[in-house]
């Protein structure tokens, strides 16, 4: 087969070449001299390229900013941090400090010629459900006010990898973190965000750096902060005028990398007992954190030189007390995440809200109500009656907050316990801050005294078994002594 094919090429080249003899036809001419004219152009060219790379080699890198116009002389920064799904304030106190509505109240009578808002991050509560939601609003809420950017911080890191990525896939606000990742090795969040204040070009870029006991949620690894840091800031430097970092870190962290990375202007942090007096300079890096679960605004201004580089910087921590006013639309958010928990807990309860149920300690026995126990302690339970313990979630239902789990878990027997607080038709006998929710779980008590034994004894009350509830945030005014008056038994 191979060799006919042969003979057959042959045949047809020979009987081309014999018709190319009898042709009469002149040759054709090949046009030489436009196809030396052709080299001679692509020669020059490559020449000219050539020499362009050797005078300006620069001119295929990313030019260095140029301002449009006069830089301002200060930038204002404001800056939110540790709110833990504090949307608003406890309402069980008259000093009602923090929550979102009183931040925009505060921010909506400030200048807004030249400023930047960020959230430094730990804005989630926890894991649960319904604190995913808090998150979720509040992130809203920080974009009805003006914000710019906000970071992941240590709380956020135990939500899964997918609730991360969808909700920075769906938040109206950027999520930042540039070092964050998937299993995988990919970032779940945007790294920084640029912004054009007043001519001034503005980098903010979020870092996390968690301790050795922090627990990560599922699918979620935390690159190192250096390393990362070392990534992107050479570049961002030639782009901008001030790079302000948000990292959710503790103190020592933040002096390491303000002292690392003094391509840093701005650090702004959180995970600290208290909230910074003043600014405190770190090699060039200029560093300010904020506390309170939100009961504060940190603000800094930052003098601007006119070539746009950051000069000195001053900083206050505003307190949101009940002298600040409340911006009606906050409150209408906040009413429609209450709105939301209460439409989930109707129909499918506390596992909707995604409390789950906890088994009791191996040993400690079970909750009895307040009403076994008043069996033997007829005095005690008749005080107790009489106090707002006993009335404790009476106050939350006619606030609408009876469906709101960090309210309810003050104002029943230890909310989320499979022996517990399960829900007003569930567990009524839970209702309410009864007996065991100071003295402990009743049952090995009880079954004890019936058998005419004394062996099993509750627990003493001490101002420690107080502090759960009655915290600097719930019960600022908290004295265990002129307390314990009002339900002394």
């Amino acid at each position: 087969m191979a060799s006919g094919l042969w003979l057959v090429a042959i045949f047809m080249a020979y009987r081309n070449w014999k018709q190319e003899l009898e042709d009469e036809r002149p040759p054709r001419v090949v046009p030489w001299g436009f196809i030396a004219r052709c080299a001679v152009v692509f020669v020059l060219l490559c020449t000219l390229a050539a020499g362009a790379l050797w005078v300006w080699p620069g001119y295929l890198l990313a030019k260095p900013w140029q301002r449009p116009g006069p830089a301002p002389a200060e930038l204002v920064i404001y800056f939110s941090n540790d709110v833990h799904g504090n949307l608003e304030p406890c309402g069980c106190t008259p000093q009602r400090w923090g929550g979102i509505a009183r931040a925009r109240g505060l921010l909506k009578g400030q200048d807004q010629s030249c400023r930047l808002l960020v959230d430094v991050g730990d804005a989630v509560a926890g894991k649960e459900h319904w604190q995913v939601l808090g998150w979720q609003q509040y992130l809203q809420a920080l974009t009805t006010m003006g914000y710019q950017a906000a970071n992941i911080g240590i709380s956020e890191l135990a939500l899964d990898a997918e609730t991360l990525r969808a909700t920075a896939k769906d938040s109206p606000l950027p999520l930042l973190s540039c070092n964050v990742q998937d299993e995988k090795g990919q970032p779940l969040t945007k790294p920084w965000r640029q912004e054009l204040i007043a001519n001034l070009r503005v980098t903010v870029v979020g870092v996390v750096v968690p301790s050795a006991t922090t627990k990560l949620g599922a699918g979620v690894r935390v690159a190192d902060a250096d390393e990362q840091l070392s990534r992107i800031l050479g570049d961002l430097r030639k782009q901008t005028d001030v790079i302000v970092l948000l990292a959710s870190a503790d103190p020592a962290a933040m002096q390491r990398l303000a002292q690392a990375h003094p391509e840093v202007d701005v650090l702004l942090g959180g995970r600290v007992p208290q909230a910074s007096r003043e600014v405190e300079l770190v090699g060039s890096c200029r560093l300010a954190s904020l506390a309170n679960n939100g009961q504060m605004i940190g603000e800094m201004t930052l003098g601007i030189n006119p070539d746009g580089t950051a000069a000195g910087a001053t900083s206050r921590m505003i307190v949101l007390d009940n002298d600040v006013p409340e911006d009606p639309q906050m409150l209408e958010l906040v009413a429609g995440y209450n709105a939301q928990l209460e439409r989930l807990n109707r129909t499918g309860g506390l596992a909707a809200l995604g409390v789950e149920a906890v088994p009791a300690p191996a040993g400690a026995g079970r909750y009895v109500g307040a009403a076994t126990c008043g069996q033997c302690h007829a005095k005690a339970y008749e005080i107790w009656e009489k106090t707002g313990h006993s009335s404790a979630y009476g106050s939350l239902t006619r606030r609408g907050r009876d469906a709101n789990p960090g309210c309810v878990v003050c104002h029943v027997v230890e909310l989320g316990a499979a022996d517990g607080f399960r829900g007003p038709t569930i567990t009524p006998d839970r209702i309410g801050v009864q007996c065991e929710s100071c003295h402990g779980r009743g049952s090995r008590h009880v079954a004890a005294r019936r058998n005419g034994e004394n062996t099993a004894r509750m627990g003493k009350v001490s101002p420690k078994s107080c502090d759960a509830c009655h915290d600097c945030i719930h019960s600022p005014a908290f004295d265990y002594a002129s307390y314990w008056q009002k339900i002394k038994h």
